[in-house]
């Protein structure tokens, strides 16, 4: 989730984009040769939706897209302001700028913008453009997602899971998690993340049946994580009769997406069934992305006796890796070496 939230907030931007142009009807239907005339002409409105046309592809021109943008932006069209800031932030027709982005996204949250509001609680959760401030990220994404914006219910249930910016609270993770999963599809991540609630029965009462049914919803809409968590079900009987070769088939189906811990499960399994050469490349692939349990898995790999693979130096550079991502395990394994 963490790594394509850019892209759902995009998706969320076009979204909320055409919801504001319905209010101008006029101007939507108007052909693009008519609608630009009026751009050209100075109508602020005009100049973000031909900016959108660009950037949407009726025809795709990022640059042209960019420069009406700034247009509108710099008259105070808040719309205007948070696409800039988006292809700012994106670099896409401009050279890629987290601070004009952070600065172009205050704009359009001080006229009380929704999307970048929420935009402006990302990048100071990750540091983007700003200095990295959980709390900060905290009181914006608290203050959309009271506006019921999905990506935000997710992002704040997530700080309190965690306890980034906020007192670790399971029960308010659940609870703003909860407000995301009702809207489906606006957040299917919501969706998985109440179904392992449900299925560790971590402040609700464990529910196998209703934790597969929110994998499966979350699933139909083309979720990953979904279909590594129905994978795990059929592994590990909750929910459904244990099939190992049914589990198999999601873990591949949600590696296919570049789902880091499918690929890591599935490094795990044809490393049990000694094919090291496809448990590797599933394992390496993960660590590409940042799973530091892969690379600990990498570096008992290569230490495993008897194996033609057994290499301790290459083993203790994946170790090495592991343990500079914060495993533990590794970092143990490393002082017995």
């Amino acid at each position: 989730m963490k790594m394509r939230i850019i892209l759902t907030v995009l998706s969320a931007m076009v979204m909320v984009s055409f919801s504001h142009v319905g209010c101008a009807k006029a101007l939507e239907d108007q052909d693009f040769s008519t609608l630009l005339k009026q751009a050209e002409h100075g109508n602020v409105r005009a100049q973000f939706l031909i900016g959108n046309k660009y950037e949407l592809g009726i025809p795709y021109d990022y640059a042209k897209a960019v420069a009406w943008y700034q247009k509108a932006a710099k008259q105070g069209d808040p719309e205007a302001q948070r696409s800039l800031a988006l292809m700012y932030a994106e670099g896409r027709g401009v050279a890629q700028n987290d601070v004009q982005a952070v600065s172009w996204y205050r704009k359009s949250a001080a006229q009380e913008e929704v999307v970048a509001q929420y935009s402006l609680g990302y990048m100071y959760e990750y540091g983007r453009g700003v200095t990295q401030d959980y709390a900060t990220a905290a009181e914006w994404y608290q203050k959309v997602a009271e506006r019921g914006l999905a990506m935000a219910q997710y992002s704040l249930g997530a700080l309190y899971e965690n306890g980034h910016g906020v007192p670790q609270d399971d029960n308010e993770a659940l609870k703003w998690y909860q407000k995301a999963a009702v809207q489906d599809h606006d957040n299917d991540w919501a969706l998985v993340k109440v179904g392992e609630f449900y299925r560790d029965g971590r402040v609700v009462p464990r529910d196998y049946a209703k934790a597969f049914a929110l994998f499966q919803k979350a699933e139909s809409y083309g979720n990953a994580a979904a279909a590594y968590d129905i994978g795990l079900a059929y592994e590990n009987k909750q929910g459904v009769k244990r099939d190992e070769d049914i589990a198999l088939s999601w873990y591949k189906k949600a590696a296919g997406k570049d789902y880091a811990p499918a690929e890591t499960k599935l490094g795990t399994i044809y490393w049990g069934w000694q094919d090291l050469d496809t448990a590797i490349a599933y394992l390496e692939s993960a660590v590409a992305q940042g799973d530091d349990v892969a690379a600990y898995t990498l570096g008992l790999i290569y230490l495993e006796e008897h194996s033609i693979r057994r290499d301790v130096h290459i083993a203790a550079n994946w170790l090495r890796k592991a343990a500079s991502m914060g495993n533990i395990d590794a970092q143990k394994k490393l002082k017995k070496l």
